[in-house]
């Protein structure tokens, strides 16, 4: 009688034990998420704010592709400075996770800049096509 008591009891344990874990996890993931959405919109409003001020849409841009390229370059690094530390096995400890961070942000921003010079280049040559078009069209008929 005494150990199905006893069994019991650590059956509802075991099912306290899970849904506070579950709770956890929800909690978590809730955390995660308005984190993500507060960087999202962090990265948005400053891209639009920088535009604003400068007046020039393109800086806004530039902002934009500069900050998703740190944003994701950073976990990027990390991502590679823990694969290195797995399978190279250094022993190194924080620091190569700080160098992988580093040269993620770097990586990113890199990534960053040629993308924006290749919008930069697609606008320049968008712009000259539609002025060839329109001068064109503004040509009176011989």
């Amino acid at each position: 009688m005494f150990e199905i008591i006893m069994g019991l009891i650590g059956i509802i344990v075991l099912f306290v034990m899970l849904i506070v874990v579950g709770i956890g996890i929800a909690v978590g993931v809730a955390a995660g998420l308005t984190a993500t959405g507060l960087l999202g919109l962090g990265v948005i409003s400053s891209s639009i704010l920088v535009g604003l001020r400068t007046g020039k849409p393109s800086h806004g841009i530039r902002a934009f592709l500069l900050q998703c390229g740190v944003a994701a370059g950073i976990p990027s690094g990390l991502f590679g400075a823990g694969l290195a530390e797995l399978f190279l096995g250094t022993g190194i400890g924080w620091p190569i996770y700080a160098v992988g961070a580093a040269i993620g942000a770097l990586t990113g921003i890199a990534v960053a800049l040629i993308a924006d010079a290749n919008w930069r280049w697609i606008h320049s040559r968008v712009l000259r096509k539609l002025a060839m078009i329109n001068s064109r069209r503004l040509k009176p008929n011989r």
